[in-house]
């Protein structure tokens, strides 16, 4: 485990050693040459932002051209180690990290005194009597940042042992960044605390690194086309996310709407000045910086003489004009704008089976806003009808009908129900009661999108 996080810390602490920073130096650097080749201006480049990566591994810089402006960004490549030599103690080690390489050389003691570097063999005068004693290394053992080492000698003449002990190297500790603390680069063993990011103006002012608490800016992307694939130019795409002021913009000859905003996680689209043959909801929301929106064609009615209409399954419903028994008026185009199911139910006063279905009617009048619901009586009087509905407790709209579409749709049996879509299409016709309510609601489950 150990071993994981030290390679872990080890791959983190490379790439904060190598990363570009986009600070500028204190002392930029002004460079003559042309980086491109390119013969239209002789690039005067100053340089912006450097990294000096670290032994073997590359950094990179930043240059700006201060002549056209141009930036250029350039890998340097890795310098490698630089080394001292070895001596007698120590192995060969690099000036800059404090890696090492190698074995220390040992020291090469005759009569008491190194013939390398001169230094006096200690307890010399302890050593066995007899022989001028001529040490050279036999064993060693590496000092570490923290422990000692050892170099363990023999006389070549007597063959007495002697051993001598390295002081520990210390750690050689890089800078702490914002992500890491001061880090031993030979062993990798951490010092103190991170340095953390220090954010302004949604960048960390030492290694550039964004603020994760700004919504980054994106651009949102709309399409708006009709249900039978028509690209639809002008229609304002109005974007409301939270936090965020709205943002608009009309579709281009491509139906294409395009607005940068900052990030949401969700976002609710309203569209306005959209073509009368079209019709659009009320809003869309939407999970994706990407929306594709459908808009309904609308059907073509028009006022109709409904004794002739003839009307079967399939047809077209022509257009009406009725005025319930509150007084409230329904036009079959606007609702047809409004409502994804229009529902016309056929009646009178003493039907039973008529009446049976005004619960069911009622319960599902009051759930779905986006049905209508109107119920036609052209048998009997208008103050019959309030009175049957006052008497049965029931609010959805009753109408007395005489406008022809008895004879339209070709009503014999009561009750009837006609149900049309909001493309004006006539979806069902059913002639006889609804047995349950659950019967009711399946037949308009059916019919919404």
């Amino acid at each position: 485990m150990n071993r994981i996080i030290s390679a872990l810390v080890i791959c983190a602490l490379v790439l904060s050693l190598t990363a570009c920073t986009t600070s500028n130096p204190e002392n930029p650097t002004t460079i003559q040459t042309d980086p491109t080749g390119n013969s239209a201006c002789l690039h005067k480049l100053e340089i912006l932002a450097s990294s000096a990566g670290s032994c073997i591994e590359s950094g990179c810089a930043t240059s700006v051209c201060t002549l056209c402006g141009e930036e250029f960004t350039e890998e340097t490549p890795a310098p490698g180690h630089d080394f001292s030599n070895a001596t007698c103690t120590h192995a060969k080690t690099c000036t800059v990290c404090g890696i090492t390489s190698g074995d220390a050389l040992g020291h090469s003691y005759v009569s008491g005194k190194c013939d390398r570097c001169g230094a006096q063999m200690p307890g010399y005068e302890d050593q066995p009597t007899g022989c001028d004693h001529m040490y050279s290394l036999t064993a060693q053992t590496a000092p570490t940042c923290t422990s000692e080492g050892s170099l363990t000698y023999t006389c070549s003449s007597c063959g007495a042992d002697y051993t001598e002990t390295v002081k520990a190297k210390g750690h050689a500790y890089a800078d702490a960044t914002c992500e890491l603390p001061k880090t031993c680069r030979v062993c990798i063993t951490p010092n103190g605390i991170p340095l953390g990011h220090s954010y302004k103006d949604g960048q960390c002012i030492r290694c550039s690194a964004a603020d994760p608490s700004v919504p980054k800016e994106i651009t949102y992307t709309v399409t708006v086309r009709s249900d039978k694939g028509k690209l639809i130019e002008g229609v304002t795409v109005t974007v409301f996310t939270d936090g965020n002021a709205p943002a608009s913009a009309k579709t281009n000859s491509k139906g294409v709407a395009t607005m940068p905003l900052m990030a949401a996680p969700s976002y609710r689209l309203v569209l306005s000045d959209v073509p009368p043959d079209y019709i659009a909801k009320e809003s869309y929301t939407f999970r994706s910086t990407i929306a594709n929106i459908n808009l309904t064609t609308r059907s073509q009615t028009t006022l109709t003489d409904h004794n002739n209409g003839n009307y079967k399954v399939g047809s077209i419903m022509g257009d009406f004009a009725l005025t319930d028994t509150d007084g409230n008026q329904y036009v079959l185009s606007e609702l047809l704008n409004e409502k994804e199911l229009v529902v016309l139910n056929f009646w009178y006063v003493t039907c039973a089976p008529c009446k049976a279905e005004f619960p069911y009617f009622e319960s599902v009048y009051k759930e779905y806003a986006n049905v209508q619901l109107l119920t036609m009586n052209n048998l009997d009087a208008e103050d019959q009808i309030k009175a049957l509905r006052e008497q049965m407790g029931v609010t959805f709209p009753m109408i007395a009908e005489d406008i022809g579409f008895r004879q339209g749709f070709g009503i014999e049996m009561y009750p009837t129900t006609v149900f049309i879509g909001n493309d004006g299409k006539i979806l069902q016709i059913k002639v006889g009661e609804f047995k349950s309510e659950e019967e009711f609601r399946n037949s308009i489950e059916r019919f919404l999108k």
